[in-house]
């Protein structure tokens, strides 16, 4: 997409949108005849806005409108008999109820002749001149020009239309204007057919016929079909008419514009069902050229985020010197006219101003005070030069004091702009078509948009980032690589552990990821029809959601922990006593203890003498060991120079040793972990980092067939070195498979390997069997890891024949996975027998014919079975390979496919290929086992399968990838298990088994078939997702199946691509006897019937959507709160599901609110983790006391901790010395050291 395209798409807005001030049919509904009243200024016309004193309504209010408001809105006796604007009539008397007995709903007793309550008439006499004020008629148009000779008048009006019930719209309708060489329109006269809805109109020229049908109303939005030349505008409060300067033109004709559009912009915040209108303009147009062609452009800001509850915010944009410089005439530059200044209903006041040289020249647009109702024309009587070089700077002033919600910018009077717009000669219609157009460089932030496409700026550095990388694409390429490796997935989108990685790598790595760039390439990327720019898109917004919410995950946590740690326990609370009392603790030990000693003292001084021979006989053994007289010996410590016999040194050495051994332990479990926990290097790389042909390996015979390696593969004197030539390079046989295989020694060496079993399918040779090579034109292999890539054909134009076997032409096996068949009722939307990258959808062909993947012959369909093709069948097919390269190889080329075989004669049965399984996985890492299911509802099958027989099943085949580990596939039947269809005990993603029936299997309506799937992740430390490559995961069974439906194969539900989305079966969406489709709270029959769309639309419109989706606003995240609090659609497996779907629709009201859940939901994580952050903040200041505080607390409780485990030891040792004492027969104590008892 152009940036022009991008900008004029966003930015094409001229005078805003609704208004609050409008006149509300409402009120006029609450007095007399309040729809009937005459203007004062006009008998001929009405003035709806009978409370204001503007004619449609909105600004401030006239002396009856501010005693209507005072009444309450109400037709009251006292507002009936007042005499508002002092003319000597009563309210009722103008009205048209004198007497005052008018009823709201009611007639009044006169229709005719309804004067104006509000506005004292006549408005020409003195009295009424002073009672109204500043109040003035509006002008009157006045053009001398349009009524010259040859003037030619064209009405351009809306054919009279209904204004849908909602608070804006764009309605826009497009016109042939003038075929003629040449012409100038030379003024444009508004004509107003419903005053109370219509709040501006626009003509845009257009310099080739619209894409869309002539004279025919159309919602137009902001953009008005393929024309973005701004002509001419009018709104409310702006001159009755524009009348050109004598010497410029608006160029028509075929050397101008040929089309016109008209946009007309209404507003109707009450939501009336029964308003229509048929407003536009009469043009007038002169054969008689003047000197110069004219138009208008605009200038200002199209990032506004103004914070609620300000007196006064100021925002600014600054055109840089280097676009007038490149795109102004060289030879005078422009000429301006006219300014105008536009904001919305927070406007204050404003200034434009031109500078030249870094210094103001003067002011284009004094505005002082802004009034979104009266908007003011400046009209210069001489041109203003705005030169090559000039700048023009746009300033808005704006007070959010009486709102309590953030306003951003957008369509909306509840958003903001801040523009301004200048008529001005000479116009040059070329360049205005071509990008960069100097009439639209408005700024996005610090970004002007007309720089980037500057032919003479290089570089546009902003922020750090160089802008212009986004426009040349640049930009995108860089991450290209990294989003498909890390992030795709093929039902985008989701931000996995890796896609999260990468993403919080580069936002803090790359410039252009923050800031102002970042928004503007949001802006830019989401609107993009490159595939690889929204992917980028769509990849930074979810990721920036997935960050934010693990953050906030991680936030909780810490709360957690500090709420614990700054709470504790009562009983660890009352266990630190007073300090009273540990005092009293540690004096009792004190006591304690003297007492003891006291009474030792006295034992031993009243002791006999006598012997403690009989010590060691009363097995008591006191012994006292130091560490430093043990030896170590042999790894063990043994205990030397200490008490005790030699077994109680043994037993002491053991004991030793077992606490030792539990000591190391931990250290030997810890290295056991490091090493299971050691990544094994990436699939397909292992062989490139560590296998080298060495001397060793070239001697040894690897298959023990009497062949050395180096012998079997032509290098017998293991010379060969990488990148050389070997010495033989014919009958190269293999090192790794004994031959010949048939022999006895081999058969024992090879264990169960055997030969691929070869294809045999006698009814290919029978007479008339037409066959047909359906391969690959030769096409590299992209450096990636995944790539499908496709091919189509037209097959068959006879009647009707069936196709009786497919044969598979691998060309190259190293990258080759698998291959299928796709048949198309109709030609493909893709150029034929031209390859094509696919993704896992083969063009608009739906219906999968045949497979083969690794390990498969081929398939040679029974007797009486067929695929069906020609007039009657498939005209058409698509062949689809799978590559996988992931060593990123360069050089790699193939030209698969396959051989299929037709028989004119046509079989009993047409057969077909269905599959089941499960479309949503996401699995943990490091797990054992996860096990994954999905089972088809029994309803699809009764509905859809034929009810006098089903479907008899040939064979089954599951496919899962490089986690996969086990499965099984069984059909149900009334609630009971009927029998297993594919019982695979073990899986391996490289040789898939298809498992052949010898006799069909019936597969009758109301039956089930559960796909069940196991995974191991116990390797990985990265989630799993769905998606097409190997280290992505897949749950699917495939059948192959007959009796075929063609016709049904082709509408939806489609019994033949039945899978789930979690608990969402997709099939049961679509069945007409299913009239409410639950699913967690959900009915998710109401996302395909459009209903769920339409319930939250109005919601997405009035509190969300702003003309540069997206942003989630204030207003937008309550919103976004209440449903997901609410709807049970909005949560769980629906949210999901709705997701995938609405993120691909073409449709815009679906993509919004995917958008607005997008986005909103990042914000929601956003704002509560800030949340999170400051209960953080708050609760470290009351969890931590000061260092010094803690740390002498706690060194006074183990001081008095460790003082009174000595008391208490003393204690203990004590009682145990008195007991000896008085056990003690008199002897001599000197014998103790001669019974072995060392002290």
């Amino acid at each position: 997409m152009r940036p022009l395209t991008l900008a004029l798409a966003i930015l094409l807005v001229v005078v805003a949108t609704s208004r609050l001030g409008t006149a509300y049919p409402t009120y006029a509904n609450k007095v007399p005849n309040g729809n009937g009243v005459q203007s004062p200024c006009n008998a001929d016309e009405l003035w709806p806005g009978v409370g204001h004193l503007h004619q449609a309504g909105g600004g401030p209010r006239n002396p009856f409108g501010l005693d209507l408001k005072a009444e309450g809105f109400k037709w009251t006796q006292q507002l009936c008999r007042k005499d508002s604007d002092g003319d000597g009539r009563t309210n009722g008397e103008e009205l048209g109820d004198p007497e005052c007995v008018w009823q709201e709903g009611g007639k009044p007793s006169r229709t005719d002749n309804v004067t104006h309550p509000g506005i004292c008439e006549p408005v020409g006499s003195e009295k009424c001149a002073k009672l109204n004020g500043e109040f003035k008629c509006p002008e009157q148009f006045n053009c001398s020009a349009i009524h010259q000779p040859g003037v030619r008048q064209m009405s351009l009006r809306l054919n009279r239309t209904e204004v849908p019930p909602k608070e804006t719209t764009y309605m826009c309708q497009a016109y042939e204007v003038s075929n003629r060489t040449k012409e100038h329109m030379i003024a444009a006269v508004p004509v107003i057919d419903n005053p109370a809805v219509l709040h501006h109109m626009i003509i845009y020229g257009c310099t080739q016929k619209p894409n869309v049908a002539l004279d025919s109303p159309f919602e137009c939005g902001m953009s008005a079909a393929n024309c973005f030349n701004l002509i001419d505008l009018w709104g409310l409060g702006m001159r009755p008419g524009n009348c050109y300067r004598d010497d410029v033109g608006a160029p028509f004709g075929l050397e101008g514009y040929q089309y016109v559009v008209l946009q007309l912009h209404w507003n109707n915040p009450a939501e009336v069902t029964n308003w229509f209108d048929a407003s536009g303009f009469e043009l007038y147009f002169s054969p008689t050229l003047r000197p110069f062609d004219t138009g208008v452009m605009m200038y200002g800001q199209a990032k506004l985020d103004l914070a609620p509850r300000q007196k006064e915010i100021y925002r600014t944009a600054t055109s840089d010197s280097r676009t007038s410089k490149e795109l102004l005439p060289q030879d005078g530059g422009y000429k301006l006219l006219w300014g105008t200044l536009h904001m919305h209903l927070y406007g204050t006041r404003g200034q434009v101003s031109l500078w030249r040289n870094g210094q103001k020249v003067r002011d284009l647009i004094p505005m002082h005070n802004f009034d979104y109702d009266t908007p003011i024309v400046f009209e210069y009587q001489q041109p203003i030069d705005y030169l090559p070089g000039d700048e023009i700077r746009t300033d808005c002033y704006y007070s959010t004091a009486k709102t309590n919600r953030s306003v951003y910018w957008g369509e909306s009077t509840q958003e903001e702009m801040c523009y301004s717009f200048f008529q001005y000669f000479p116009h040059n219609r070329t360049k205005a078509q071509s990008w960069p157009n100097v009439d639209l460089c408005t700024s996005f932030g610090k970004i002007d948009y007309c720089v980037t496409g500057l032919q003479s700026v290089k570089e546009y550095i902003v922020d750090g980032c160089d802008v212009k990388t986004l426009q040349s694409g640049q930009l995108i390429q860089k991450y290209k690589k990294d989003i498909d490796s890390e992030c795709r997935h093929a039902y985008q989108y989701r931000c996995s552990d890796q896609c999260l990685a990468w993403y919080r790598s580069v936002k803090a790595s790359e410039p252009c990821f923050n800031g102002d760039p970042i928004d503007y390439i949001l802006l830019y990327t989401r609107y993009s029809s490159y595939e690889d720019a929204k992917a980028l898109a769509g990849y930074l917004d979810l990721c920036a959601e997935r960050d934010q919410r693990d953050k906030l995950q991680e936030a909780k946590a810490e709360i957690d922990e500090l709420n614990k740690r700054s709470t504790p326990a009562p009983e660890v609370h009352n266990s630190l006593l007073s300090h009273d009392i540990r005092l009293l603790i540690v004096s009792a030990s004190y006591l304690a203890g003297l007492l003891l000693a006291a009474l030792l003292v006295l034992v031993i001084f009243r002791m006999k003498r006598s012997s403690v021979a009989s010590i060691e006989s009363k097995g008591i053994h006191i012994v006292f060991c130091t560490l430093k007289n043990a030896t170590a010996h042999s790894g063990t410590r043994h205990l030397a120079g200490c008490c005790g016999d030699q077994s109680t040194r043994n037993r002491l050495s053991h004991l030793y040793q077992q606490s030792a051994q539990r000591k190391r332990r931990p250290e030997s479990v810890q290295r056991r972990r490091a090493v299971a926990g050691r990544r094994a290097p990436p699939s397909g790389r292992r062989g490139a980092e560590e296998s080298k042909w060495t001397q060793q390996l070239c001697r040894k015979d690897s298959d023990g067939d009497g062949r050395t390696n180096g012998e079997e593969l032509g290098d017998p004197e293991c010379v060969w070195q990488e990148g050389g030539k070997p010495s033989r390079t014919d009958n190269v046989t293999h090192p790794g498979i004994c031959e010949p295989v048939g022999s006895e020694k081999c058969a024992k060496l090879n264990g169960e390997f055997k030969c691929p079993e070869q294809f045999n399918c006698s009814a290919i040779h029978q007479s008339g069997v037409r066959q047909m090579s359906l391969r690959l034109n030769r096409t590299a292999v992209p450096p990636k890891e995944t790539t499908y890539m496709c091919q189509a054909y037209e097959v068959s134009n006879r009647t009707k024949e069936h196709m009786i076997a497919a044969v598979p032409v691998i060309d190259n096996p190293a990258v080759l996975h698998h291959l299928a068949i796709f048949g198309c009722k109709e030609k493909p939307n893709v150029p034929l027998e031209t390859p094509f990258e696919c993704g896992m959808s083969a063009a608009n062909c739906f219906s999968l014919i045949d497979l083969w993947s690794l390990g498969m012959p081929g398939n040679c369909y029974r007797d009486d079975v067929g695929a069906p093709f020609g007039l009657e069948g498939y005209q058409y097919a698509v062949v689809q390979l799978h590559w996988n390269n992931p060593a990123e190889v360069t050089n790699w080329f193939d030209a698969s496919g396959f051989e299929l075989y037709f028989s004119p004669t046509p079989r009993q049965y047409d057969t077909g290929v269905m599959m089941y399984g499960q479309a949503k996985l996401d699995l943990a890492p490091r797990q054992k086992e996860i096990y994954r299911t999905a089972t088809s509802d029994s309803r699809t099958s009764k509905e859809l399968l034929p009810q006098d027989g089903g479907y008899k099943l040939l064979w089954g085949i599951m496919h899962m990838h490089l986690y996969g580990t086990r499965g099984q596939v069984s059909l149900w039947r009334n609630g009971q298990k009927v029998r297993d269809l594919i019982p695979m005990h073990n899986y391996d993603y490289n040789t898939p088994i298809v498992f052949e029936y010898q006799q069909p299997i019936d597969y009758l309506p109301g039956d089930e078939i559960r796909t069940d799937c196991y995974y191991s992740t116990a390797k990985t430390n990265r989630s799993v997702y769905w998606g097409e490559s190997t280290q992505e995961e897949m749950c699917y069974s495939f059948f192959q199946y007959f009796p075929h439906n063609l016709t049904k194969s082709h509408s939806w539900p489609n019994i033949d691509a039945c899978s789930s989305f979690g608990k969402v079966d997709y099939c049961v969406m679509g069945l007409k006897s299913v009239e409410k489709y639950i699913v967690d709270g959900c009915d998710v029959k109401t996302l395909q019937s459009g209903q769920l769309i339409q319930k939250y639309k109005k919601g997405v419109d009035s509190e969300c959507r702003h003309a540069y989706q997206y942003r989630c606003s204030d207003q937008c995240l309550a919103w976004y709160r209440s449903v997901k609090a609410s709807e049970p659609c909005f949560n769980g497996d629906p949210i999901d599901y709705i997701l995938l779907y609405t993120r691909y629709s073409s449709n815009g009201d679906t993509r919004a609110l995917a958008g607005y859940l997008d986005l909103c939901a990042e914000r929601d994580q956003r704002d509560k983790l800030q949340e999170a952050k400051a209960e953080i903040d708050e609760l470290n200041k009351r969890s931590t006391p000061a260092p010094e505080v803690h740390n002498s607390l706690l060194s006074h409780d183990i001081r008095l901790l460790i003082v009174s485990a000595s008391y208490l030891a003393g204690l203990l040792l004590a009682a145990l010395l008195v007991l000896v004492i008085f056990r003690m027969k008199r002897s001599s104590v000197a014998s103790i050291e001669s019974k072995g008892i060392h002290m």
